[in-house]
């Protein structure tokens, strides 16, 4: 009988975070002296900013093809649900038109950086920069700053909730004067207010399907100390469910799971926040400044070091997307020596395999009955796979 180890459990709790999980990673090749700023995904097409332009792939980043905006550098890449494409400079924003042609939507004033862009789901088009929001409702022709404020804060970050709620995450270098951190629009951008997190330097706002909000932050005016923040009423309130981590940038996927990308790694949460796997390749570094999800589910981040080097998962960055689907739920967790299995279709289930921390396999069963047997694992945290007849199906399980 497995003696329960207690204090590992409350080690769990405490940090929030598991070991190094069970991804592996690539690095991707890129041009010649060019060092990622930004990515962006839409259907097959991959686009790049970097220092000198905009590149874009479509085959997956085998090759790479320039399609102009060389003399600037990007601050900020966006591609919209409809397809339209828009890059941030130094001293604009553009929208491309194909063959190599961008035409210029906006020249900011004092020639701010266009650090953040986004296209609502009214079509409207937002982009913040140092000194505020601004907005176009006609595609581009027309704009107008929504937001005034201060030139020493930076809007970073904007997105929308399903009902159409706006937020948008600031870093203020004025202290009260100008706080920063969570502005909210109900009325389409027109008009904004900041709600909470105030004086926390915001640098990533993402919401997930049941309007739920997460933060990330690279510290406070006065207390330091990056965290994650969530909130479940708007912004109004806002827990901690990630400490001690100077959080660059935020990504989330269609099953809610959210990545984070951190001086300190990359980490991400398949239960809305409650535990965190640091899910960073041991072997490229620990800074990064950039994860986003690829709409076929695998990972690419981007580090924060000089070169800007791209990396991304071999497989999708996905745990629990299928076991929904499949109704089928496993039990007890955390086991001991038998799980079970409880699906009505347990005859599309099988194989059944356990991997470590580290992604090597502990176990491989096939799956003849509701009943496996674990007893040859030893205590820790796993990641359980069940292949199916379509898919594998993938969760956390604690073995104690």
């Amino acid at each position: 009988m497995k003696t329960v180890k207690y204090i590992f459990i409350v080690l769990i709790l405490i940090t929030q975070l598991t070991s190094n999980a069970q991804y592996n990673w690539e690095q991707v090749t890129l041009p010649d002296s060019i060092g990622a700023g930004s990515i962006c995904f839409y259907d097959n097409d991959i686009y790049l900013a970097t220092g000198n332009g905009v590149y874009h792939s479509n085959d997956l980043c085998t090759s790479w093809e320039y399609i102009g905006l060389g003399q600037h550098p990007i601050w900020s890449i966006h591609v919209s649900t409809s397809g339209n494409l828009f890059a941030g400079t130094g001293s604009g924003i553009f929208k491309y038109e194909g063959n190599n042609n961008w035409d210029l939507l906006y020249i900011t004033e004092e020639a701010s950086n266009i650090i953040s862009i986004y296209e609502s789901d009214s079509g409207y088009i937002f982009f913040g920069n140092w000194g505020g929001i601004y907005r176009s409702t006609d595609g581009g022709s027309i704009w107008s700053e929504v937001l005034d404020l201060l030139y020493m804060e930076v809007v970073k970050s904007i997105t929308e909730n399903d009902e159409g709620i706006l937020f948008a995450g600031s870093t203020s270098y004025s202290g009260a004067v100008s706080p920063g951190g969570i502005y909210k629009s109900d009325d389409g951008g027109k008009s904004w207010s900041l709600v909470g997190l105030n004086n926390h330097f915001v640098s990533s706002v993402v919401t997930n399907s049941v309007n739920e909000i997460y933060a990330g932050t690279q510290g406070h005016w006065t207390m330091g100390t990056g965290r994650i923040y969530k909130s479940v009423d708007d912004g109004q309130t806002w827990n901690i469910v990630l400490y001690n981590h100077y959080i660059l940038s935020l990504t989330i996927n269609e099953y809610d799971e959210v990545a984070a990308a951190s001086e300190n790694g990359i980490f991400s949460t398949y239960d809305k926040g409650i535990n965190w796997d640091n899910i960073t390749p041991y072997w490229a570094g620990s800074y990064y400044k950039e994860v986003v999800f690829h709409p076929e589910g695998q990972l690419y981040a981007i580090s924060h070091f000089e070169e800007a080097d791209l990396f991304r998962t071999l497989e999708p960055v996905t745990i629990n997307e299928n076991i929904a689907q499949h109704e089928v739920v496993f039990y007890p967790n955390p086991a001991t020596n038998e799980l079970f299995i409880k699906t009505e279709d347990i005859e599309s289930f099988k194989e059944l395999n356990i991997y470590d921390c580290l992604g090597k396999k502990v176990l491989h069963k096939e799956i003849q009955s509701n009943m496996i047997d674990i007893s040859t694992v030893k205590e820790g945290m796993y990641v359980i796979e069940f292949v199916t007849n379509e898919s594998k199906l993938r969760q956390k399980l604690l073995i104690n």
